[in-house]
């Protein structure tokens, strides 16, 4: 499992890998403790949540990008998300 960081600014990167889901979830809730999650008590705007002020981590069984016989990329879904939260 790849973890990625994406904050719909940047390119998102791989900040993790694990074993299985679980450890993924594990590692991921860690990381967001103490942030402060876009919800509807903490909602945001369409300009923000398109700027580096949330993100997300994705999780991936593999790479998000593949190249293809063609030579054209292929993406991958996640297999899990978290939650938006804020980065500032």
């Amino acid at each position: 499992m790849n973890i990625y960081f994406n904050d719909g600014v940047n390119t998102s990167t791989c900040v993790h890998t694990c074993n299985t889901l679980e450890e993924a979830k594990s590692w991921i809730s860690g990381q967001i403790k103490g942030y402060t999650m876009v919800d509807t008590d903490h909602a945001c705007t369409e300009d923000v949540m398109t700027s580096s002020k949330t993100a997300l981590y994705q999780v991936f069984d593999g790479e998000p990008v593949t190249t293809g016989e063609d030579g054209e990329p292929t993406f991958a879904s996640p297999i899990f998300e978290s939650d938006y939260f804020f980065t500032e």
